[in-house]
């Protein structure tokens, strides 16, 4: 028999969308904020609430029963307009206060970010922030974050994106890497030094290998796909990485290498849900962030 209405938690039935778009209890554990137990708990009192297993459990994880399976659709348009629910309520304040949830990479979060939300802050103290530090893209339609910062444009019509332009990328390395193993002056030269790279993202990869590259001399001796992570490896004298401009600017003892070289600039895009643009604490926000962003940026024809 199935239970009432009124029983049903709804809260149960978002942890069981986290588990289903994180894919493992793991990673759903670290997006949602939530330990492992407390998630299988959970989940487990939302199988008792319905009367039917959603989860089949083994050695290799969960995975999606039959009967979850079927419940995953409807559970994805509930939680859409719980979303849309709350973006309707939040426009219905033109109240300059209240909370910003902004979704940006670690980088820009750890080294943009601060003076531009000290500024806003100065002249809207009502205005409270939350920064979600991430590379991962949070999702704007189910309200992980008000406005985003990204590097790619989004593809979901419900949102309006304004490209504000490029970041420039660099090469660069410390001063005490450079005292100890010399400064290339050559591409040929600088394969043979200590590269720090990302890992999954191969834009580097690619965008070296067409400035002429050898394939078989292109080797990164420390990867991370945490752009703040490469940042402090150059900064404690690792190797040579590739950094933005105004990141590298903000020490003195990390110097610019080969600055002739192409390295592909980093695109930002400002992202809203269509929605909230009529709340104006979220206009103020996303305004002051466009001229902001856009002083750092090289003003994009695109």
């Amino acid at each position: 028999m199935s239970p009432p209405l009124a029983s049903l938690d709804w809260n149960l039935l978002n942890v069981f969308m986290h588990l289903v778009d994180a894919g493992s209890l793991s990673k759903a554990a670290r997006s949602s904020g939530m330990s492992q137990p407390t998630l299988s708990r959970q989940v487990s009192t939302l199988e008792q609430q319905l009367g039917i297993i959603l989860f089949d459990r083994s050695s290799r994880g969960m995975q999606l029963t039959v009967a979850g399976q079927q419940l995953v659709e409807r559970a994805s348009r509930m939680r859409h307009e719980a979303g849309a629910i709350a973006r309707a309520a939040q426009a219905i304040s033109d109240e300059v206060a209240g909370t910003v949830r902004i979704a940006a990479s670690e980088l820009t979060a750890a080294h943009v970010l601060p003076p531009i939300l000290t500024e806003i802050r100065r002249h809207h103290p009502g205005i409270e922030f939350e920064v979600i530090a991430s590379n991962d893209i949070a999702n704007l339609l189910e309200r992980e974050a008000d406005i985003a910062i990204r590097m790619v444009a989004p593809t979901q019509g419900e949102l309006v994106a304004r490209k504000i332009g490029q970041l420039e990328m660099g090469i660069y390395a410390h001063r005490s890497y450079l005292d100890r193993q010399g400064t290339p002056q050559t591409l040929e030269q600088l394969l043979a030094c200590d590269l720090i790279g990302f890992d999954r993202d191969d834009s580097l990869r690619r965008g070296l290998l067409a400035a002429g590259a050898a394939k078989d001399r292109l080797r990164f001796a420390f990867r991370s796909d945490s752009h703040d992570v490469c940042w402090q490896m150059v900064r404690a004298g690792f190797g040579c990485g590739f950094v933005t401009q105004h990141v590298a600017a903000t020490d003195l003892d990390v110097l610019r290498l080969l600055p002739s070289a192409a390295v592909p600039a980093l695109p930002v895009w400002l992202t809203v849900h269509r929605e909230v643009r009529s709340s104006q604490r979220l206009r103020i926000v996303c305004d002051a962030l466009a001229v902001a962003l856009a002083k750092l940026t090289i003003a994009s024809r695109l």
